[in-house]
């Protein structure tokens, strides 16, 4: 095969493998250079507006770059082919003749002259089977695999744009949906910055939401992934208004627009924020910030667009979660107030089951402690016109609670709120040792009646309540006022009641036989045995019977004997009875009691 062809389907079949730029420009040259038989050349590649020297063979005194001009451009787009001559209409005369220039083959691809090989001519000068058709063969086949080189190297790059948008469309419309699923604010808060970060590869990234109460915005999540450090602030707004605001801005370039909006823009760079993404409809809701990005990388266009709109969809998911938990937080505050009614409900039908004044308070004291978050409270019963301590909670067992002349002269009818810690002492001497109680709140509900008589005290104990669990809200007043009410006619009841029996001497006999009633209830019920200890006592005619012995005994004497009454596991000295007896009721103890006393508990 001639020696012309084979170097031809070498130089085709080494220009129609897939190469890269870089690989052409290094390899396919010197492979360009020995198919044309060049005895000298150089490369020169454009990088801006220089063509700089980037491959050389056989020259070692060389101008490194030489400046792009017009009649450079015109090669490519009014020549185009090899130059054999007339080099003074494109090159300056000082180039080309530096290197005894014969030959100058120019590099276009899309009409743009991105290089050229400036050669001293051929080695083999007489060669016949060197021809201009076929260098410019040879030249052309290099132009075209160049193109090709450089249509891939941007195809490449495109795919590799197309890939990573649709990625972080991809990823956004993901994060969207977590963000949007997302109701637990505090989870969403620590999710919104992971996502942002995810999105920018930001070093330092912030999310700050505006607070109704404190008319701020309060830097709810910090994210520092250099320094791992943790900060708060707070940052003032000149308005809420979120008309004519765009979402993103550069804090180098926008500091003075981001200053229309916020107090202190310094803040942002205590936050170190390369960027400030508002949160905003018609008010503005919070924002995020972005650092610098941690791959040494600036911020894309694309980028910055993929945040805007992530920005759009976290506004709807805080906005969607608030009103969530708004809804929750009434829900719950309706169902907590459902089951206060309740509770409320049992304690009314529990009270009306009461035998005594101070169960009816123990009841009352221990609902609002259990029920309602109430830690320390009592209760005043009027006796005689005077406040006693009935039934107390929270304190502890030896406190002594004292009610002062200026409580007394209060005499309130209505209900008495104080939200200070110390209140309760110009009320009341409550100490403990010596020791002040704890307290955060007073509030005194009068147990009263409605009433039109002037004439009658219609107030006949107060409700006191110096400590809850948290503070002190309406709830918690209206129940216990609800409670007043409710024990108020029952506890006229038994004030009335004890009263009366204040006038009347009760028999010891029906105080035993109504005690042991209780003991055989207790038999019945509980399986308590017990025993009835009894002693026949031989009293003289005008003396004082001494019964000092039994002073340490609950006792009953009646008809000259002394009745006890115990149970099995309780110690007794048996040596002070005449013996003892037990039964399962009544008929059963007399059955069994000495016919010379049994008489004495017949009903």
């Amino acid at each position: 095969m001639d020696k012309n062809i084979k170097k031809v389907l070498t130089t085709i079949d080494f220009f129609s493998q897939i190469l890269s730029f870089e690989q052409i420009i290094s390899y396919g040259y010197e492979f360009f250079h020995s198919t044309l038989n060049l005895d000298k050349s150089l490369l020169y590649v454009k990088y801006s507006n220089k063509y700089l020297m980037k491959k050389s063979i056989g020259y070692t005194n060389y101008i490194s770059e030489y400046d792009y001009s017009m009649k450079l451009k015109s090669i490519a787009t009014l020549y185009g082919r090899i130059m054999y001559k007339d080099f003074d209409k494109y090159f300056e005369e000082n180039f080309y003749k530096h290197y005894n220039t014969e030959v100058i083959i120019p590099i276009i691809v899309r009409d743009e002259l991105i290089g050229f090989i400036i050669s001293n001519g051929f080695k083999d000068k007489n060669n016949v089977h060197i021809s201009k058709e076929y260098n410019e063969g040879m030249k052309n086949l290099l132009n075209l695999a160049l193109t090709i080189a450089l249509d891939t190297d941007k195809n490449t790059k495109l795919k590799k744009e197309l890939d990573k948008k649709i990625f972080n469309l991809f990823f956004v419309n993901q994060s969207t949906k977590m963000i949007m699923a997302e109701l637990d604010l505090s989870k969403l808060y620590s999710l919104c910055i992971d996502i942002i970060r995810e999105l920018t590869s930001s070093s330092i990234t912030s999310f700050g939401l505006y607070d109704e109460l404190r008319k701020k915005i309060v830097i709810k999540g910090y994210s520092d992934i250099v320094n791992f450090k943790k900060y708060y602030s707070e940052i003032d707004l000149i308005s809420k208004n979120a008309t004519n605001l765009k979402i993103i801005y550069n804090l180098d370039t926008d500091r003075d627009e981001l200053s229309k909006i916020f107090v202190d823009v310094s803040e942002f760079d205590r936050l170190s924020a390369k960027y400030v993404i508002l949160l905003i409809k018609n008010d503005i809701l919070g924002f995020v910030t972005v650092g610098e990005p941690v791959n040494g990388k600036k911020y894309e266009d694309d980028t910055l667009v993929q945040i805007e709109s992530m920005a759009k969809s976290i506004y709807i998911s805080i906005t969607n979660a608030l009103y969530f938990n708004k809804i929750a937080f009434q829900k719950e505050i309706i169902e907590k107030q459902l089951n206060d009614i309740k509770n409320l409900n049992r304690m009314v039908k529990n009270i009306n089951s009461c035998s005594d004044m101070n169960e009816l308070c123990e009841i009352a004291i221990e609902t609002i402690n259990i029920g309602y978050d109430v830690s320390k409270a009592f209760i005043l019963v009027n006796v005689g016109n005077q406040f006693n301590v009935v039934s107390k909670i929270g304190y502890e067992k030896n406190t002594k609670i004292i009610v002062n002349d200026e409580f007394i002269s209060l005499n309130t009818e209505e209900s008495y709120v104080e939200y200070d810690n110390t209140k309760y002492e110009d009320f009341f001497d409550i100490s403990c040792g010596g020791n002040r109680p704890d307290s955060n709140c007073l509030l005194i509900s009068p147990i009263k009646i409605n009433s039109f008589d002037i004439f009658n005290n219609n107030i006949y104990g107060y409700i006191v309540v110096t400590e809850t669990y948290s503070l002190l809200n309406n709830n918690q007043m209206i129940i216990v006022d609800s409670i007043s009410n409710s024990i108020a006619p029952l506890l006229k009841q038994f004030l009335t009641v004890n009263q009366i029996k204040k006038t009347m001497v009760e028999d010891s006999k029906i105080k035993f036989l109504k005690t042991l009633d209780n003991y055989f209830d207790s038999k019945n019920n509980y399986f308590m045995d017990f025993k009835l200890y009894y002693k026949v006592i031989l009293s003289k005619p005008f003396e004082k019977t001494n019964l000092d012995m039994y002073s340490n005994y609950e006792f009953w004497y009646f008809d000259n004997t002394v009745l006890f009454l115990n149970y099995n596991d309780e110690e007794i000295d048996e040596n002070l009875f005449d013996g003892c007896v037990s039964g399962d009721d009544l008929e059963e103890i007399k059955e069994n009691l000495s016919i010379e006393i049994a008489f004495i508990i017949n009903e």
